[in-house]
C-alpha cells in the first residue's frame, strides 16, 4: 500500500513538473525580451558614433522605391534571397534596434529586409518600405507573427487603441510614435501599404483571420515630434511586464494575460511543494 501511495505521489509531481514546462517557458520569453533590450542599449551605448554615421548614411539614400513585398505571402526561399538594397551600407542579417510597446509590456529586436528567419526572432522592416530613421513621406512597415501570446509576436497588437506610443529605436536613435488607426486589409491590398506624402507614419503589421490567416491587421502610428533622448530611450520607451503592470491606463484583459503563467506557475509550484511533503513524510515513516 506504501509504495503504491509513493508511486501515486511521484507520478503525480511529475505530472505536475510537465504541466509547468509551457508557462515557464512562457516567463522566460518576459525575461528574453527585457535581455534583449538591454542588450541593445549595451551595444548603443558603447558604438554611437558608428551607428550614427550608418544612419545618417541610410538617410541620404532612397532605397525604398521597390515594390512592397509582404513576407508573409513569400515562400521561405524567396524570401531569404531576395535583394537588398541595404547590403552595401550595414549587415541586414543582425540587429539593427527595438521595438518597443508599452502598453503591451513587449520589446522586439528590430531587423531589416523581413524573412521568415528573422521574423521568427523578432520583428522586421519588409522590403520595398523605407528603414524607420524618421523621413516624411516614407512609410516603415513592420511585420511579426502572431504565434502565442507570450512569445515574440504581434498576438496583443489588435489591443493597441489611439493614442498607444509605440518606440522604435533603430540604429541610434529612438523615435517615438502615436497609434491614430488601425485597419484590416486583405492580404494583396498592397494598395493600402502606400506611404502617406509628408507624414512620418510607421505601420506594425501582422497576419490575421485565423486559421487561413488570408488578410493583414494594420496599426498605423504617426510620430510624436519631440527631441529624443537617451533617458527617453531606457526610460519613457520602456516595455516591461513590471511597467505595463503599473500603468494605470494599461489594459486590465492584456494584464490578466500578461499575468496569466506567473499565477499558474505559483499555483503548480505550490501543489508541488505540498505533494513533496507529504512524499517525503510517507517515505519517512
Amino acid at each position: 500500500m506504501k509504495k503504491k501511495k509513493v508511486l501515486g505521489l511521484c507520478l503525480l509531481l511529475s505530472g505536475i513538473l510537465l504541466f509547468s514546462f509551457p508557462f515557464v517557458s512562457m516567463i522566460s520569453r518576459d525575461f528574453k525580451q527585457l535581455g534583449a533590450q538591454n542588450s541593445y542599449a549595451e551595444y548603443l551605448a558603447e558604438n554611437r558614433e558608428t551607428l550614427q554615421e550608418t544612419r545618417q548614411k541610410l538617410e541620404e539614400e532612397n532605397l525604398s522605391t521597390q515594390p512592397v513585398q509582404d513576407i508573409f505571402t513569400q515562400n521561405k526561399e524567396t524570401a531569404v534571397n531576395q535583394n537588398s538594397p541595404y547590403l552595401s551600407i550595414l549587415d541586414t542579417s543582425q540587429v539593427v534596434g527595438q521595438v518597443s510597446i508599452p502598453a503591451l509590456g513587449q520589446n522586439f529586436d528590430l531587423y531589416l529586409d523581413a524573412d521568415y528567419n528573422k521574423i521568427a526572432k523578432g520583428v522586421a522592416v519588409m522590403v520595398g518600405t523605407g528603414a524607420p530613421v524618421g523621413i516624411k513621406g516614407q512609410r516603415p512597415i513592420i511585420a511579426g507573427h502572431r504565434i502565442t501570446y507570450n512569445d515574440m509576436s504581434f498576438y496583443f497588437l489588435p489591443d493597441l487603441v489611439k493614442g498607444d506610443k509605440i518606440y522604435v529605436t533603430f540604429l541610434d536613435q529612438t523615435l517615438e510614435y502615436q497609434v491614430y488607426q488601425t485597419e484590416i486589409i486583405d492580404e494583396y491590398d498592397n494598395e493600402k501599404l502606400a506611404p502617406i506624402p509628408d507624414k512620418d507614419v510607421i505601420t506594425l503589421m501582422t497576419c490575421y483571420n485565423a486559421p487561413e490567416y488570408n488578410q493583414r491587421y494594420l496599426v498605423n502610428a504617426i510620430r510624436v515630434e519631440k527631441e529624443t533622448s537617451e533617458e527617453q530611450g531606457t526610460t519613457e520607451s520602456s516595455a516591461t511586464i513590471t511597467r505595463l503592470l503599473t500603468q494605470k491606463d494599461s489594459k486590465t484583459s492584456v494584464k490578466l494575460l500578461r499575468l496569466a503563467p506567473y499565477a499558474v506557475l505559483l499555483i503548480a509550484l505550490a501543489s508541488f511543494l505540498y505533494f513533496a511533503r507529504k512524499l517525503w513524510k510517507l517515505i519517512q515513516k
